[in-house]
């Protein structure tokens, strides 16, 4: 052999450097031939795969993944599965391999590279295990799940870009588990309210920069993939404004309403119920439950609004009720669902105050829920039991505290005699009623959704200056998670200034790239424009949520 030859041998098994050791293989390769030394050649070969895949991270590309899978490649052509099947094996393995790696450095199409990770596994595997060492064997089954799940979740991208199918047997595993197990729900966040189909929302334009945290590399997307999982975030991100919109208007119908009733114009009926639905907050999900004639509660409150109408029907929302479903059901016609009112923090003093200054009340109770008892306690403690009509009046009386009048019963001529008190001018005064929303968000909850804001912002500055170099997907993950943030912040001007980053961001792609983008580019900056124009036509406001329902309550168009 070539004394140079000998000297590079040399060099490299002293090598510490992986770098080095490859520049080094490289020198001795120019100097050795497959037909003269076939044995040494694959050897040097696989050594080269070996070192490059060591590569730091930064200057991990496609091209790098593409010379190692060369290398082995290249070490096959020496070997065969019957005559040497334990390095056969090994070298199919470093492929795979190889192709893994390309995929957590976000190098090359990921779905491409993990269609070869896994042929590559496959050929592997395809030794006879007595040729193997078992230990190996069972790490590469390991690694070759982990190719098998990455592959089964490509190939729904395009059919459930979210993987709804997934979550949802997730889903209904942990409750299937819980129940087993006797684990009930988490205690109730009380400074979190917001609708739990808005939740689904918020979840979903948030679970892909997830992933990108949890497997510690971001995807890269076909641009079929991309194509569907744009078009269904956009869609998502829509239904969760529109949570956001109709929240407001309907807040701004109510604060019109009260305005009218403090000046004595009009009184209103309150209607109170036990909430049936209610939300419950489990290690894996959030989820609404309810049972009992208590769910008939909705049904009821939509009868008496229409039996009152034009009298207006006032009512306390339950925090996981969705307005814009309510608001369908009734084909768009907001009077149809009287008056809401959403409470905070403060609700005790909400309710006593709506208590004290309805004309009358109307207590659906076919169930004796905590929060019905509540409520009648302290419709009895203010004096106001004259004025109540009780579904089950033969449920109250042990609720009560001493002697009490006659019980009036919701039944065939209560709207005639509602009506009556309506009409004789038995308005009461209602100097303290509360402000008719409240924020989403509260307290710590609040704050820690804003530094989450706040961190993706940080993390997409460098990555936005990259795009070219690959990091496109990851852009769209965090714009998207960092919007669904901002929705449940409710924060009008950072809303208008990350849509418009996002149809920024849109319009620099071409179509080969997200065949959507410059459709989706006019609708981000449309809803952008509407909310800029909102915020400047808006009045001044004496509170945050007055500002808020000012702003959100004018932007009704909305892009196709």
């Amino acid at each position: 052999m070539d004394e140079t030859v000998n000297r590079l041998l040399d060099e490299i098994e002293q090598q510490s450097d992986p770098l080095a050791r490859a520049r080094l293989v490289e020198e001795a390769l120019d100097l050795v031939s497959r037909e003269n030394d076939p044995g040494l050649w694959a050897g040097l070969q696989g050594t080269l795969g070996s070192s490059l895949i060591k590569t730091p991270a930064e200057h991990w590309d496609s091209a790098l993944g593409e010379r190692i899978v060369s290398a082995y490649q290249a070490a096959l052509g020496a070997f065969t599965a019957e005559r040497d099947p334990a390095i056969w094996a090994q070298t199919w393995r470093n492929i795979g391999a190889t192709h893994f790696c390309a995929i957590m450095h976000g190098a090359g199409d990921e779905y491409e590279q993990v269609k070869a990770a896994k042929v590559a596994y496959e050929h592997a595997m395809s030794v006879p295990p007595e040729g193997l060492n078992p230990e190996v064997v069972a790490a590469w089954r390991s690694e070759e799940a982990a190719v098998d799940q990455l592959l089964a979740r490509h190939q729904r991208s395009l059919r459930d870009p979210f993987g709804l199918a997934e979550q949802a047997a997730a889903q209904a595993e942990a409750i299937r588990r819980d129940a087993q197990s006797g684990i009930g729900p988490l205690p109730t966040k009380t400074e979190a309210r917001y609708p739990a189909l808005l939740n689904e929302e918020i979840a979903q334009l948030r679970l892909h920069l997830h992933r990108v945290i949890e497997r510690g590399f971001p995807e890269v997307r076909t641009a079929a993939q991309r194509s569907a999982l744009e078009r269904s975030r956009w869609q998502m991100f829509r239904l969760a404004f529109e949570h956001l919109t109709e929240k407001y208007e309907a807040a701004e119908r109510t604060r019109e309403l009260f305005a009218r009733i403090r000046r004595d114009e009009t009184g209103f009926v309150l209607f109170l119920r036990g909430f049936a639905m209610r939300g419950q907050s489990r290690p894996d999900m959030l989820a609404t439950a309810g049972q009992g004639a208590s769910l008939e509660e909705g049904l009821a409150k939509q009868r008496l609004v229409a039996d009152l109408a034009p009298i207006a029907v006032v009512w306390i929302a339950n925090p996981v009720d969705s307005g814009p479903l309510e608001l369908a059901m009734v084909d768009g016609d907001a009077d149809q669902l009287g008056y809401r009112v959403e409470m905070g923090e403060g609700w005790e003093a909400a309710v006593r105050a709506l208590v004290a200054a309805a004309t009358a009340i109307v207590i659906h109770n076919p169930v004796i829920t905590p929060g019905v008892a509540y409520e009648i306690a302290l419709v009895d403690s203010l004096d106001r039991l004259d004025d109540s009509f009780f579904v089950d009046p033969r449920a109250v009386p042990s609720l009560l505290d001493g002697p009490h009048p006659p019980l009036l019963s919701f039944g065939s001529d209560a709207i005639d005699q509602i009506r009556e008190r309506l009409n004789v001018g038995s308005r009461r005064p209602a100097p303290d009623l509360p402000v008719p929303t409240c924020h989403w968000l509260e307290g710590g909850a609040r704050s820690q959704a804003e530094q989450m804001a706040a961190q993706i912002d940080d993390m997409l500055r460098p990555v936005v200056l990259d795009i070219p170099q690959g990091h496109l997907d990851l852009a769209l993950d965090g714009r998207w998670a960092e919007l669904s943030y901002l929705v449940l912040l409710e924060d009008s001007r950072a809303l208008a200034v990350h849509l418009r980053a996002m149809s920024h961001l849109m319009s620099a792609l071409d179509k080969s790239t997200l065949e959507e983008a410059h459709v989706l580019a006019r609708a981000c900056a449309n809803y952008a424009t509407a909310l800029e124009s909102a915020i400047r036509g808006s009045a001044e406001a004496s509170s945050e949520i007055d500002r808020a329902i000012n702003i959100f309550s004018r932007v009704r168009k909305r892009p196709a």
